[in-house]
């Protein structure tokens, strides 16, 4: 985000904070319900940002990937160090994170090298909503606040 944004957002904090953290709240209440363990669905949230950081993801058709439709999902491997070394994660936690979910058909190992099933996004399609949520309410109400600031100097 640019920096000028979240000067202004930081600014009205106090405005916007209401509507932003009941979206991030609702997010997680929803993650930690669909896992039932947090670092559990952020180690799967970590192998699917590097599915949709994969060359191709972006030209995919979003409601074949939102309901599992598609055989196969571009991607940029990861592995359980990287995985623990960017979440703060302790290795031995997301290996058995990783071993679970391979368990259940959310992600596939080739080597040491995973990446996520795309039955993974239909399994997490409620949080994906909460979040598709986050993102709009975070939109609208910053657009709001930067039209009021707009107004506001007129």
């Amino acid at each position: 985000m640019p920096a000028p944004t979240e000067a202004r957002i930081r600014k009205n904090y106090s405005r916007v904070a209401p509507a932003l953290l009941s979206a991030l709240t609702d997010y997680l209440i929803v993650s930690r319900r669909q896992a039932n363990d947090l670092d559990r669905q952020l180690v799967l949230l970590v192998i699917m940002l590097r599915s949709a950081m994969a060359r191709g993801f972006a030209d995919l058709p979003s409601e074949q990937v939102l309901s599992g439709e598609l055989d196969t999902l571009p991607t940029l491997w990861t592995n359980i160090r990287s995985i623990a070394d960017s979440t703060g994660i302790p290795r031995e936690t997301v290996r058995r994170k990783v071993n679970d979910l391979i368990e259940d058909g959310l992600v596939k190992r080739s080597g040491q090298l995973l990446t996520v099933t795309p039955r993974a996004f239909p399994d997490s399609r409620f949080v994906i909503d909460k979040f598709i949520r986050l993102a709009a309410v975070s939109h609208v109400t910053i657009e709001r606040m930067i039209d009021s600031d707009d107004d506001s100097a007129v």
